[in-house]
């Protein structure tokens, strides 16, 4: 990460500074909050073991080094949540004539920038190995333990982090913001064939068929969007306009639905009657293992 920050991101800001046609927002964008988490490793990590290291006996800790240090990584939260913008921004400044100043090919920067994203899932593996080859009875044993179950609660913080960013970015393009809610996560978000449905009408106590939404057609493709707590629907003529109120969909509580395999690809969702919601349906192609 150390050479993102010195052959690039410090010499193209200062590029900016006398080159019009760099756009330092870009740059920024690009490296995302780099210069903070640079020094993490070196400075709270590398430094300290290297000197348990170059004094290594038989009884040597280095579990509580990494105890702390685990809560330090999330700091990255914020890096991962900008890398899919980062993306986005480097296919941009990557055919602009003064990146070739820096750089001769993108890949090159790609492959420095995922780096961050790639060192939370290392460290992990590196504090598994090492805690399965530790013996239970050395003085290391527990704060080895201790490390993996943080740097874990870590990677959990940051994976949910991102996951939040994405649900924001996704209902927000798609006006759906009525529907964030801060512990709410996006599991789901698939276009599929609904072959029948069916209503129960407590009241008249009558069953039948109807036509949910506007295209009204047994068959017809709708969105389904499943969150941690609710089951979102919405017809061909909802999917094509920016909704604006929740009664232009259905929600359903996760809580109130029933749901069975079917033949095939098929499986069949019982909900909440009543109302304007749809009793069952009867749905192809669903991923049944993200439903679960």
């Amino acid at each position: 990460m150390e050479d993102a920050m010195n052959k690039y991101y410090a010499p193209m800001l200062l590029e900016a500074d006398t080159d019009p046609t760099i756009s330092k927002e870009l740059v920024e964008k690009i490296f995302g909050n780099i210069k903070q988490i640079t020094p993490i490793n070196r400075e709270h990590l590398y430094e300290d073991l290297q000197v348990r290291v170059s004094n290594w006996t038989p009884t040597t800790e280095i579990g509580d080094l990494f105890v702390n240090f685990a809560h330090l990584l999330k700091m990255y939260t914020v890096y991962s949540n900008g890398y899919d913008t980062a993306m986005k921004n480097l296919e941009i400044v990557a055919t602009q004539p003064w990146f070739f100043k820096f750089c001769p090919a993108k890949v090159i920067i790609e492959s420095i920038l995922i780096m961050p994203i790639q060192r939370i899932p290392r460290y992990m593996l590196l504090l598994t190995d090492l805690y399965r080859n530790t013996p239970e009875d050395h003085p290391d044993d527990m704060n080895l333990a201790r490390a993996l179950k943080n740097i874990k609660n870590t990677a959990a913080h940051v994976n949910e982090g991102v996951a939040k960013h994405k649900n924001f970015d996704k209902l927000t393009s798609e006006g759906l913001t009525f529907l964030l809610a801060a512990h709410r996560t996006l599991v789901v978000d698939e276009v599929l064939s609904v072959v029948s449905f069916e209503e129960k009408r407590s009241r008249r106590g009558k069953e039948g068929l109807r036509k949910p939404g506007k295209s009204g057609k047994d068959g017809t493709n709708y969105k389904f969007m499943l969150f941690n707590d609710i089951l979102v629907i919405m017809d061909s003529v909802a999917m094509k306009k920016r909704i604006k109120e929740p009664k232009d969909i259905e929600q359903w509580p996760v809580e109130l639905l029933w749901v069975e395999r079917g033949v095939d690809t098929s499986i069949k969702i019982t909900g909440p009657y009543g109302g304007n919601l749809w009793s069952k349906l009867w749905i192809n192609n669903w991923k049944i293992h993200k439903f679960t």
